[in-house]
C-alpha cells in the first residue's frame, strides 16, 4: 500500500533559496499529495515567490519563534499518512522522497531521513562542514543506525508517520531543535527511527565562522537540553545513552587533540614539523575512508572534496568551543539557576 504524504516547508525569510527548494521538491519521482509552505511571518518575498508555485501557503498569525511551533501550527492541516518536513534552504535529490518513503514499509519506523550534504562549498566554514557531513554519513550515522539508536535524524528533510507524531503532541518546543528532541522521544517510546543512506539532500551551511558557531551552539544546546529532560529514561535506551556519553567524551578531549601538535614536541623528541605532519596525516587517514565511501556510494566526484579536507580543523575549533560551552551552560549553570540556557531559536545563516 502506498502511503500518502504531505510536505511541510517551514520558512522564515527564505527568498534566496526557496525557488531551488520547491523546484527540486516538485520534481520528485514520487510526488507528494500536498505541499504546504508555512510562512512564519517572513518580512522578505518568501510568500510572494511561493505563491507562484502549485503549493499552499499558510501564514502564521504571528512569528512563532521556533521551527517546532510553526510546524505545530500547520499540523492540523495534515490529513495524510506521512508528513515530510523540508527546510526552505534544502535541495532534494530527485528520488529522495521515494527512497525515504520506502523505509515506512517497516511498520515500526516512525521517522526517517537520509544523507545530508553541503550545497555550497566555497568558504572555509562551508568546506569544513562539507567534510564533516560526509564523515558523519559514512561513519557515525551507519553505526548508530545499525545499533538501533541514532542520536538525531536530521531535520532539514525528515519524514514522519503522522499517527505517532500526533500521539506525542506534535513537534516538541521544549528544546531549541525539534529534530533532536523528537528522535529521542520516539526511541524512548519504543519506535524505530531510520537512516536511509541512499536518499540524498543538500543543505545550505553557515558561510562564516560566527554563523557556524551560532548553529553549533543551537544544536549542542538542544542535545544537552534533551539530556536534562530525559536522563532518567536512559536505562530504557542504553545505546542511545552510550552515544551521548561518547559525544561528551569527544567534546572534552577535543581541546587536547587540537593542541596536541604544539604540545607533543615539548615532551617528545620530535620536531614541530614532523609532529604536525604526523598529526595531519593521521587525521586524514581516519577521515578519508568514510568520506570516500559516501562519495562513491552516492556517485559523487571525490576529487573536488580533497582540497576541503584540511578545513575540517577549522570547523572543529568552533565545534569544540561551542559544544563545551553548551555542556557547561545546559548541564551545570541551568540546574544551578545561574542561566536560563538557550531559549531563542537562531538560524545558522542569514
Amino acid at each position: 500500500m502506498t502511503l500518502s504524504v504531505t510536505v511541510l516547508v517551514p520558512a522564515f525569510n527564505e527568498e534566496e533559496g526557496i525557488r531551488d527548494a520547491l523546484d527540486a521538491l516538485l520534481a520528485q519521482t514520487r510526488p507528494a499529495e500536498r505541499v504546504i509552505v508555512v510562512d512564519d511571518c517572513s518580512t522578505d518575498r518568501t510568500a510572494e515567490i511561493c505563491a507562484g508555485y502549485p503549493v499552499e501557503v499558510l501564514r502564521t498569525p504571528r512569528n512563532a519563534g521556533s521551527k517546532a511551533r510553526a510546524l505545530n501550527y500547520a499540523l492540523p492541516h495534515c490529513r495524510t499518512d506521512l508528513a515530510m518536513v523540508m527546510d526552505g534552504d534544502t535541495f532534494l535529490a530527485p528520488d529522495y522522497l521515494e527512497r525515504l518513503a520506502g523505509a515506512f514499509a517497516d511498520p515500526e519506523v516512525t521517522v526517517a531521513a537520509g544523507v545530508v550534504l553541503s550545497k555550497n562549498v566555497r568558504t572555509p566554514a562551508e568546506r569544513g562542514r562539507s567534510v564533516e557531513l560526509l564523515f558523519a554519513s559514512g561513519f557515525y550515522r551507519p553505526i548508530q543506525n545499525w545499533s538501533g539508536a541514532p542520536m538525531v535524524i536530521p531535520g532539514c528533510a525528515t519524514l514522519y508517520r503522522l499517527a505517532e507524531l500526533r500521539s506525542h503532541g506534535g513537534w516538541s518546543a521544549s528544546t531549541v531543535c525539534e529534530d533532536i528532541e523528537h528522535t529521542w522521544v520516539a526511541q524512548l517510546s519504543g519506535e524505530k527511527v531510520a537512516f536511509v543512506p541512499d536518499a540524498v539532500v543538500w543543505t545550505v551551511d553557515p558561510p562564516t565562522g560566527p554563523m557556524l558557531g551560532r548553529q553549533v551552539n543551537r544544536w549542542m544546546s538542544s542535545v544537552f537540553q534533551s539530556c536534562r529532560l530525559h536522563w532518567k529514561d536512559a536505562p530504557r535506551k542504553p545505546l542511545l545513552a552510550l552515544w551521548v556519553l561518547v559525544m561528551m567524551v569527544e567534546a572534552l578531549l577535543a581541546p587536547v587533540y587540537l593542541v596536541a601538535p604544539f604540545l607533543l614536541p615539548l615532551i617528545w623528541p620530535m620536531s614541530w614539523l614532523a609532529t604536525i605532519c604526523w598529526w595531519l596525516g593521521g587525521t586524514f587517514l581516519l577521515t578519508i575512508p568514510p568520506v570516500a565511501y559516501v562519495s562513491i556510494r552516492n556517485r559523487l566526484n571525490p576529487l573536488p572534496i580533497l582540497p576541503s579536507l584540511p578545513f575540517i580543523h577549522y570547523t572543529r575549533l568552533f565545534n569544540a568551543w561551542y559544544t563545551l560551552r553548551a555542556m557547561v551552560v545546559e548541564l551545570v549553570l541551568v540546574p544551578l539557576h545561574l542561566s536560563a540556557g538557550m531559549t531563542v531559536f537562531e538560524k545558522g545563516h542569514a
